[in-house]
């Protein structure tokens, strides 16, 4: 994908690197040399996001007193990444998909036509295919985004990922945390990561930062993770049909056991 131009979309939940991917595709792309562009649709009010996409003339609008370059512009020969574009407006979304059909625009209150010579990589967490049933997102635009589609998995989906990227947060948060015990990795991994990649990165660098060992333990594990294995089978014991005679007894040894580790600070004798 990233040795083409074509345009590419990438889907995924939250925090699962759509970001990183979109850069890792750039840096192997001819484009590398040229502007890598980034743009959170989502973290613009509406009609600001015009602007920035586009720029625009002195005047055009209130505080507008000098011309000013978009970000099209400015990832000029290289590429623009949308990150979830989603959130764009309907007035944006008209504006795109004259971008990507025909290459050029205007900024905003100018008649200069420019040429798009950037590629374009689009992300959003939502299902952008609904959003067209619904109204809130054109479907020929859609369609113009969605040449090379890229599924981001979740973290809980791809779970043997877990000790390569642990790893390489070790490296970047600390020169003084050399590992983790396979008790603290096995918690780790059975974990669902609701808030997937960036969520394992602040835990690995919270625990990095509060241990005093050489090696992450299990009690460096946050009470949070520590607990929902806990809470999610105290779930399932409300629903007798649903749970066996041995789970309840597993369940009910590693709370004893858990507690009792908490109450004398991880010493097992």
């Amino acid at each position: 994908i990233a040795l083409s131009d074509a345009t590419a979309l990438i889907t995924g939940e939250s925090g699962t690197g759509k970001g990183v991917i979109a850069r890792f595709i750039h840096t192997r792309s001819r484009r590398s040399r040229s502007p890598f562009v980034s743009v959170n649709c989502a973290g613009l009010p509406e009609g600001v996001l015009e602007s920035e996409l586009f720029g625009h003339e002195r005047g055009a609008f209130t505080g507008a007193v000098k011309q000013r370059p978009g970000r099209f512009e400015q990832a000029r020969d290289g590429t623009i990444f949308l990150d979830e574009i989603g959130a764009a407006d309907a007035r944006v979304q008209q504006r795109l998909l004259r971008v990507l059909q025909e290459r050029c625009f205007e900024r905003v209150g100018g008649t200069q036509t420019l040429i798009n010579d950037s590629r374009v990589v689009a992300a959003t967490n939502v299902d952008l295919q609904d959003e067209v049933e619904a109204g809130r997102f054109r479907e020929d635009l859609y369609y113009r985004l969605h040449v090379v589609p890229i599924e981001v998995p979740a973290l809980r989906e791809r779970r043997e990922d877990i000790p390569c990227l642990l790893d390489h947060f070790l490296r970047q948060y600390s020169d003084k945390v050399d590992g983790i015990t396979d008790a603290a990795m096995t918690r780790l991994k059975d974990y669902p990561w609701p808030g997937n990649i960036r969520e394992l990165e602040n835990t690995i660098e919270r625990m990095v930062v509060l241990t005093a060992s050489r090696r992450l333990d299990l009690m460096d594990v946050s009470d949070e993770i520590q607990h929902w294995r806990s809470g999610h089978s105290a779930q399932r014991l409300n629903d007798l049909g649903a749970v066996t005679y041995r789970e309840a007894r597993e369940w009910f040894d590693r709370q004893f056991l858990y507690r009792a580790l908490k109450r004398h600070q991880g010493v097992v004798t």
